[in-house]
């Protein structure tokens, strides 16, 4: 396969091929996420970076969707479809993971056992 044949300048044929036979980068490619290894590659494979991320971003954001939808067909099922599920999803679609012992010991007890 030629430069000419996938429509890439000779350059980038030449980085191409660096890229592929670089023993570094393959061991950093199995021990890192795919967004940010091409991420990583920005400075010294621009154009190969920018080409990858165009391609991976779209599936993040697929992905997400996807997610969040699943999260809400669980929560709004028949038996509970008046339920305002927004504040359900809002908790299981965040990243914040509560500390729920600090949340326990700083609620203050109404009630006095007799």
């Amino acid at each position: 396969m030629t430069a000419k044949q996938v429509n890439i300048s000779a350059s980038d044929y030449e980085n191409l091929i660096d890229l592929i036979s670089d023993t570094d980068l393959k061991e950093k490619y199995k021990d890192q996420p795919l967004n940010d290894f091409w991420a990583s590659l920005s400075e010294e494979y621009p154009n190969f970076s920018k080409q990858a991320i165009i391609v991976l971003l779209p599936f993040s954001t697929t992905y997400l969707c996807e997610a969040e939808f699943s999260y809400y067909t669980a929560t709004k099922s028949k038996c509970r479809n008046r339920l305002d599920a927004t504040p359900d999803i809002r908790i299981q679609l965040t990243n914040i993971v509560p500390d729920i012992k600090k949340i326990y010991n700083s609620r203050t007890q109404n009630h006095q056992s007799h």
